[in-house]
């Protein structure tokens, strides 16, 4: 479901099962940072779900840290520097920000969904506390 762009229901369904939010990420780290993101903030429109996948991302490569068959982890591209010199959180809280920010000053998504001012206000918060160092200051 991630491979092929349905965010919103590859959300819903690790939710659910309580699998590792961060497989989203951590699956194809490259292709997240480029549009997987984009889309994660098109499609999931509850932002306490944006919430979740933001205060559940940790620095490690969960498809190492869980069983994953064999079959899948063969397809993933791996991490070497996906991030650059920042860490995997700092990368995706970064990106995040950046794209909910954009969304709010022109008033939509990339998708054209219509956006508040302030309607991504919570997420935005969470992505500076959540870096490592929290950037609490800047939010």
């Amino acid at each position: 479901k991630i491979q092929n762009g349905e965010i919103q229901e590859a959300f819903d369904i690790m939710r659910r099962q309580r699998v590792d939010l961060n497989l989203i990420v951590d699956l194809d780290p490259t292709n997240f940072l480029s549009c997987v993101a984009d889309q994660l903030i098109c499609q999931i429109e509850k932002i306490d779900n944006i919430n979740l996948f933001i205060s559940s991302l940790i620095d490690v490569d969960s498809t190492f840290k869980y069983p994953v068959p064999s079959w899948i982890r063969h397809g993933i591209p791996g991490a070497t520097n996906a991030y650059g010199d920042d860490s995997k959180v700092n990368a995706v809280c970064g990106k995040m920000r950046e794209l909910m920010l954009a969304a709010e000053e022109d008033g939509v998504t990339s998708s054209g969904n219509a956006v508040e001012k302030g309607h991504f206000l919570l997420p935005i918060l969470s992505t500076f506390a959540k870096e490592s160092p929290p950037k609490v200051e800047e939010a």
